[in-house]
């Protein structure tokens, strides 16, 4: 019976300790989530800054269509899940009807 009783309670605390390990992975989890995210706004900032060549804050077709047309763009947006197809229907999607796209 002592034998039994201590591996119930062995049991009992492996069980709580598993509970709070795995309370913590989803913590982990929704942190690296949120990196991700913070980290992917930023390299498309930057893309962003990098297609604005005349510096307004916005991207015309022209300038959207040339930093679209550059393979290693494309390869990077597919990467993440991005395949472009059609550059003047994304932009056209993107623009809100005034013909820019802004990065905000």
């Amino acid at each position: 019976i002592i034998g039994f009783s201590v591996v119930s309670v062995i049991t009992g605390v492996f069980i709580q300790e598993t509970f709070k390990v795995a309370t913590s992975d989803d913590q982990i989890m929704l942190n690296n989530k949120r990196r991700a995210m913070r980290d992917h706004e930023r390299k498309m900032t930057n893309l962003f800054k990098h297609a604005d060549h005349d510096g307004d804050g916005s991207l015309d077709l022209e300038e959207f269509s040339k930093i679209m047309d550059d393979p290693i763009v494309r390869k990077w947006l597919s990467s993440m899940g991005l395949e472009v197809d059609d550059v003047d229907r994304l932009f056209e999607t993107l623009n809100g009807g005034d013909g820019k796209v802004t990065g905000s």
